[in-house]
């Protein structure tokens, strides 16, 4: 069996706002990090990184320097999870703030013919196989969405986040790493055999309406820059309000 990875990035379409999607990656590990979007009022002009994408790139280069070395890289992702939280911690006691850095992800590592892949939070992992569309992770934030966040549930972010973000005990709870070692409750890792002509896709969540709703026969054929050109159509209503950062690796199974 041979595979091939490529990659693509793109920016989003908000005023000040840079990229918080990162890539790491070697031949065969690779991790999709998005960091969590911050109060507008915390991006200004000329802004080139942010808390957010600094946690996004300690947890992309976290999870991947204990992964890529993995013989059993399903068994590895506790122990990267937890690199990835102690690190971003570390990061967050040096910038003070209201609501912490944070960042959520997707991995992969192929192994003797096999995926192992990982996640917490609500990115993509799409497997396209003999024409059907399977999708490897659950966006862990879905059941919230259905309840319209905080202005549907009418609390505050501040309660958002002291009440159900990492909160396993919560049935709208989801995973976010930014120092809480309970986003480890929210981890969920597995691994599957590979067969010739599979493609899997590690998305963050800006194109995720995109993979959900686009034509297989486009996911299963186009290359990695023109996956992120056809998602612009998916940036509006009804999808989404504004294009928002795009990361996104590609495998091909051969």
């Amino acid at each position: 069996m041979t595979y091939t990875v490529r990659q693509a990035a793109r920016t989003n379409d908000r005023p000040n706002k840079p990229c918080e999607d990162r890539i790491a990656a070697t031949s065969d590990t690779f991790v999709v990090a998005d960091g969590v979007t911050q109060n507008m009022d915390e991006y200004r002009e000329g802004m080139t990184v942010s808390p957010a994408g600094q946690a996004a790139q300690i947890t992309a280069e976290s999870i991947l320097s204990v992964l890529a070395p993995a013989a059993d890289p399903t068994a590895a992702a506790p122990e990267a999870v937890k690199m990835a939280i102690e690190r971003t911690g570390a990061y967050n006691e040096t910038k003070p703030s209201a609501y912490p850095a944070a960042a959520v992800y997707v991995s992969g590592a192929i192994r003797e013919g096999r995926l192992h892949f990982s996640y917490v939070g609500d990115s993509v992992i799409m497997l396209i196989r003999r024409g059907a569309r399977i999708r490897l992770s659950e966006q862990q934030t879905a059941h919230l969405r259905v309840y319209g966040s905080t202005k549907g549930l009418s609390i505050t972010k501040r309660e958002l986040y002291d009440t159900i973000t990492n909160n396993p005990d919560s049935p709208l709870g989801y995973g976010v790493i930014f120092g809480d070692e309970r986003a480890l409750s929210f981890l969920r890792a597995a691994s599957i055999a590979l067969e010739p002509g599979d493609r899997v896709i590690f998305s963050s969540d800006g194109i995720d309406q995109y993979l959900y709703y686009a034509p297989i026969g486009e996911l299963a054929t186009l290359s990695p820059d023109e996956l992120l050109d056809r998602s612009v159509r998916y940036d509006e209503a009804p999808y989404n309000r504004y294009a928002d950062d795009k990361a996104v690796v590609v495998v091909d199974v051969k």
